[in-house]
């Protein structure tokens, strides 16, 4: 029973290995598990971003509170709403995945780094 177990974490671990040029460095990767059961092997520094059907206010502010910003400013009085399906993709960092997010939209993302605050407010246009 014991031998079956190592299969997979053998497997994964090629699947690394592969990914990375045959180079693994445990600090540049992690792993998490999808719902299917399987392994999924994600670079540290990409934010990953699951964007559900609905409020567009309330997946920017799901996604920010997800990756530890916690205070998110909605200036504009009214909401937009995400029409396609659910939609998942890999950024390499949180501003740019939220650039992508946004660029239907006539919204922009600012993050004061300092006290930690995200800022969405309307695109100046020009």
């Amino acid at each position: 029973m014991r031998a079956s177990k190592i299969v997979p974490i053998l497997t994964a671990f090629i699947a690394v290995s592969a990914f990375a040029g045959g180079k693994l460095n445990n600090k540049d990767y992690h792993s998490s598990q999808t719902f299917s059961g399987s392994t999924q092997y994600q670079a540290r520094n990409q934010v990953r971003f699951e964007v559900y059907p609905g409020s567009l206010k309330a997946n920017v502010t799901r996604i920010a509170n997800l990756n530890g910003w916690h205070k998110v400013i909605w200036t504009m009085p009214y909401d937009y709403k995400w029409v396609a399906s659910e939609t998942r993709f890999v950024a390499p960092s949180l501003a740019q995945g939220f650039e992508q997010l946004l660029a239907p939209y006539p919204v922009q993302a600012i993050f004061y780094k300092g006290n930690h605050v995200l800022v969405l407010k309307a695109r100046n246009v020009g």
